[in-house]
């Protein structure tokens, strides 16, 4: 029944389909390989660019769910997504649009969390307020010209991924721009690549905000760095956020 009520959410918050893939970002942590393996098989690799991690799930997601942001294509794609996960035995309890804790998404972007059988996760924070947006994370562009995900590793390693929607091939087509990021004492964040001659560096600061969607807490990445700048970099000096629902 669950799985239902998911559904017609989704139902009525959709329209027109897309012929774009939408990216899935598969959080596995507490599946073992095979069942990784598994989904992602059963997913219709037509529709979806499937990118599967290991990432730390947010504390009040202790059920199989979805994170995404309303797009033409919702309905499309996550109706017959979800029945395949059903079939594989993952019951889809909830299906959240835009935020849920310390993980947010843009257009044409998923997350998908998944557990197995009897996992228990730990208990949520009593005092949700209490809960601080890891630095280590995921941080998606507000203002890029291609859709852009930052993601800052352990120790000092960053990836920028980059999706740009190729003409040509009537899909997506990915870049990863690599290199090591710090945190200066005045909170601005440096990240360094090879061919880069000079940093490009983001003033991190905190924001609240209240929508149709309720009160949002999160982090914001600004570009400090307002010169012309090469190609390469240009492209992903950008705004990047994440976001918790209050």
């Amino acid at each position: 029944m669950r799985i239902y009520c998911a559904l017609l959410v989704i139902f009525l918050l959709s329209s027109v389909a897309c012929s774009s893939k939408t990216t899935l970002h598969f959080y596995a942590a507490h599946l073992s390989q095979e069942e990784r393996e598994e989904v992602k098989k059963n997913i219709d690799d037509e529709k979806f660019n499937v990118i599967v991690n290991t990432l730390p799930f947010p504390r009040d997601i202790n059920d199989n769910a979805i994170v995404y942001a309303p797009s033409h294509n919702s309905r499309e794609r996550l109706i017959p997504l979800m029945e395949s996960l059903f079939k594989l035995g993952f019951d889809i309890t909830t299906a959240s649009l835009l935020s849920s804790n310390n993980h947010s998404f843009t257009e044409n972007n998923i997350g998908l969390f998944l557990l197995p059988e009897h996992y228990i996760q730990a208990p949520l924070f009593k005092e949700i307020n209490s809960y601080k947006i890891p630095l280590v994370n995921e941080y998606g562009s507000t203002n890029c010209t291609h859709t852009t995900i930052l993601y800052l590793k352990e120790p000092d390693e960053f990836i920028i991924e980059i999706n740009r929607w190729d003409t040509k091939k009537n899909d997506y087509s990915e870049e990863y721009i690599e290199g090591k990021w710090s945190l200066s004492k005045d909170n601005v964040i440096k990240l360094k690549q090879t061919s880069w001659q000079a940093p490009l560096m983001f003033k991190r600061s905190h924001y609240e905000r209240t929508d149709l969607n309720g009160k949002t807490e999160g982090v914001k990445l600004t570009p400090i760095e307002l010169t012309v700048l090469g190609q390469n970099r240009q492209k992903v000096n950008c705004i990047y956020t994440i976001s918790i629902a209050m």
